[in-house]
């Protein structure tokens, strides 16, 4: 799976202001995963690397449910869900999830692994949810 690489005019966009409202230690969060061997930036800001690979799997559609394990964890490492630790997956739909989550669903096919790593605007962003801050 490839996908486009940020546009130096976007590159150029310092991440406090490209970032809005996002902490500052999220955005060196950031920046530092960027540099990760195999991490891809989309236009949204959204990271991810893909750590196993179908390309002959589907893509699902923006109302497709989708059967997922995931892990959640904040960039302190602070874990704040997981369907491992439930010990069962669950059903998400890319149209009832946070805009990043929406994203990398609809861009993964069936039976992949990624990691994907979303700044607080393609998440909860300034208001926060739970356990998650908000920025």
């Amino acid at each position: 799976l490839a996908m486009a690489p940020v546009s130096a005019s976007e590159e150029d966009v310092p991440g406090e202001l490209r970032f809005r409202g996002t902490r500052k230690r999220d955005l060196d969060f950031l920046a530092k995963n960027g540099k990760r061997n195999g991490v891809v930036e989309t236009k949204s800001g959204l990271q991810y690397k893909v750590n196993r690979s179908n390309p002959e799997g589907k893509k699902p559609g923006e109302s497709t449910p989708c059967r997922c394990h995931y892990r959640g964890i904040l960039t302190d490492g602070t874990e704040f869900d997981s369907t491992y630790r439930k010990g069962e997956t669950c059903i998400l739909r890319p149209d009832q999830v946070v805009p990043g989550w929406s994203e990398a669903l609809q861009m993964m096919r069936e039976g992949e692994k990624w990691e994907i790593i979303l700044p607080s605007h393609l998440a909860y962003g300034e208001r926060g949810a739970g356990p998650i801050p908000s920025g």
